[in-house]
């Protein structure tokens, strides 16, 4: 599953001319680190699961950090 996501699907959606329009891609992608940061996303997403979906989800939020760094190192 954590195959499925790359630099590229993950910029087609957060770089999305219908996703936020008005906001520079800079600051798209810098709104989606903060969402996704390990530390973040752990206690507002992986923290309410339970059992063997903890690490998978923990593990796709660690591969989209990931992608928004790839995609935010291409803007600077």
């Amino acid at each position: 599953m954590a195959s499925a996501i790359t630099a590229s699907t993950v910029g087609e959606f957060i770089l999305s001319p219908k996703h936020s329009p008005d906001v520079s891609n800079k600051k798209r992608i810098h709104h989606a680190l903060r969402l996704y940061h390990p530390d973040r996303f752990e206690i507002a997403v992986v923290a309410k699961l339970e059992g063997r979906d903890k690490e998978e989800v923990r593990e796709l939020g660690e591969v989209v950090a990931k992608c928004l760094n790839k995609l935010l190192e291409k803007e600077n």
